[in-house]
């Protein structure tokens, strides 16, 4: 068992169609905790086996004039993207889903960088318990990549040839600590002797494993404007009534979304 602690990261998407497929390939990477400098490549073979959830984590800003109707009323209709109503232009945002899924690729002739009138949409990257990553998922319709303990072989040199467990806010050197470490401790080498010596694969061996195994979960949300939003997430699991655990994590992200607010 490797003792870790959680973490959350803004990860600001680059400018450009360039800027989605990188945001789009880092997220979708974060499944399989693969490496790759492809981003186009990795964006058309999500798209040619359907795998198209990952491309919610790529935002779309376009600037669209008034007398595009079609346009217009294609997104204001759409319940996955925003608009904006200017003076002489409509402000949207949405993600590359929506374009691939409605073949609206020629949409992205409008494309641009943010501006102050679009509804912003952030990505954050959080390191947490399996436990804690079950609290934050319930959030639907969900823009979600995770980790995958089927896929993911902890046995590997990779991961260290260890089971990584995210400590609780609990942690202490009291005697019922000191047993909880000891009972995941036991659950991690159980999971690594089902692979090791009984040749297992990860997919079977991970029911043994503890809630608290790390996990690493992208989220990308509007900031504030639709469901799920960033502003109901803070409130929600910021609230006395959610896990203690659950909290923490949550301020950390309302700190560092403080400068989007």
């Amino acid at each position: 068992m490797i003792k870790i602690y959680p973490t959350v990261t803004i990860w600001e998407q680059e400018s450009g169609l360039e800027g989605i497929y990188k945001q789009i390939e880092k997220s979708g990477r974060v499944c399989y905790q693969s490496v790759g400098n492809s981003p186009e490549v990795f964006f058309n073979r999500l798209v040619t086996s359907k795998h198209l959830s990952v491309l919610r984590h790529g935002t779309v800003y376009l600037v669209v004039p008034y007398n595009l109707e079609s346009i217009i009323n294609f997104y204001v209709g759409n319940p996955y993207s925003y608009t904006t109503f200017g003076a002489d232009k409509i402000y949207i945002t949405t993600n590359m889903q929506v374009i691939v899924d409605n073949n609206r690729q020629d949409d992205l002739s409008y494309l641009t960088d943010a501006y102050p009138e679009h509804e912003k949409r952030i990505t954050v990257d959080i390191v947490c318990g399996i436990d804690i990553s079950r609290e934050y998922n319930r959030q639907s319709p969900n823009s979600i990549s995770e980790q995958s303990t089927r896929y993911c072989n902890f046995s590997k040199d990779k991961f260290e040839n260890d089971v990584p467990c995210c400590m609780p806010c609990c942690e202490d050197d009291s005697e019922g600590f000191n047993f909880f470490l000891n009972s995941i401790s036991n659950s991690t080498k159980d999971y690594l002797t089902l692979i090791n010596t009984y040749k297992w694969k990860p997919e079977f061996a991970r029911k043994v494993l503890p809630l608290t195994t790390k996990t690493e979960v992208v989220y990308t949300n509007f900031v504030s404007k639709l469901e799920p939003s960033w502003e109901h997430f803070i409130n929600l699991r910021t609230d006395s009534h959610a896990h203690p655990d659950a909290q923490i994590k949550a301020n950390m992200v309302k700190e560092k979304l403080s400068k989007y607010v």
